[in-house]
Parts: C-alpha cells; structure tokens; sequence
C-alpha cells in the first residue's frame, strides 16, 4: 500500500492508526517514493533558450515587415503627399501623416493580431501539454503582453522617423509632373 501524505504531515501520525488495524503483520516501513519524470517532460525542460530564440526571431522579423510595410506606403504615397506638400505641408506634417498612417496599421494590426496569438499560443500549448501527459494550464503574462505593445508602437514611431522614407527621388514638381 502507498500513501502520498500532504506536506506538513508526520508519517508516524497516519501510520500507527494502520498499524493497530492490521494486528497481524507489521507493515514494510515507512519510505518516500521518489517523484519520477517521463522521458519526453525531461526533454522539453532541456529547452530553456529555444521558445526565447524563437520570440526574438518572430520580433526581428515582425520588424522588418512593419518598415518594409512603411516604406512601401510612403512610396506608395508618394503623390498624395506631393500634393499635400504643393498645398504647404511642411517635412514635419508630411512625417505626422505617415506616422498616422503606421499607427493606424499598428492598431488594425494589434486589434487582429493579439486575440488570434492568444487563441493559436493556447492551442499550441494544449496540443503539446496532452502530448507530454500534463495538465494544460496556460497563463497569459501581461507585463510581457504590454511590453511587447509598447516595442511595437515605439518601433513603429522610430521607422516613421526615418527621412529616408520620405525621400521623393527628386522635387515635388517632378513626382507632380509624372501625373
């Protein structure tokens, strides 16, 4: 017979009562069972680095996407905002726009984005908990949540920032003349 007792409790507490029940014998002794791993729980332990490696690969490549998404809308742009600067925007009010316009693809961005990584992460880690034979309990970190918010608005920010996006290729007469 094993007993896995609480901790906190004495052995010798629970054992006498089960002694005097069974004046015929005396039982075994009193030893722990120590706490087996299966093979497959020890091998996902041995990944420490690997899920932080590959959060930081997603982000570098999320921020290669977000500037080549701003670059291309200010080119993309590059009339309309030739426009607006033949109708007196200056530099600073020409990078404000572009600004609005990566925070607005930000926020479209984060509104999809974190509910469909907050279903898919937990999915993923449903699946590979059953796997391992473990619970799935998932916890959801919000410190890193907002801090991952907050990088995107500031490399958002930092790209739009950036004068080489703004770079027309020549004057405003010319990117107008084209038309």
């Amino acid at each position: 017979m094993a007993i896995d007792l609480a901790p906190g409790v004495r052995p010798a507490s629970v054992v006498r009562p089960i002694v005097k029940a069974d004046p015929g014998g005396t039982p075994g002794g009193v030893y722990q069972v120590p706490r087996v791993l299966a093979a497959s729980i020890v091998n996902a332990h041995q990944m420490t680095g690997q899920p932080l490696a590959l959060a930081l690969a997603v982000g570098v490549a999320a921020l290669l996407s977000l500037s080549a998404a701003v670059a291309a809308s200010a080119r993309r742009r590059r009339r309309e905002l030739a426009v607006l600067q033949t109708l007196g925007l200056t530099r600073r009010q020409l990078r404000s726009v572009v600004a609005w316009q990566t925070l607005t693809l930000l926020l479209i961005a984060v509104i999809v984005g974190l509910p469909l990584g907050i279903v898919a992460g937990r999915l993923a880690w449903s699946g590979f908990a059953t796997s391992l034979g473990v619970v799935p309990v998932t916890a959801l970190p919000l410190s890193s949540l907002v801090v991952g918010l907050v990088a995107l608005v500031a490399a958002g920010a930092l790209l739009t920032s950036i004068p080489r996006f703004f770079s027309q290729g020549g004057s405003t007469a010319s990117s107008l003349r084209a038309e």
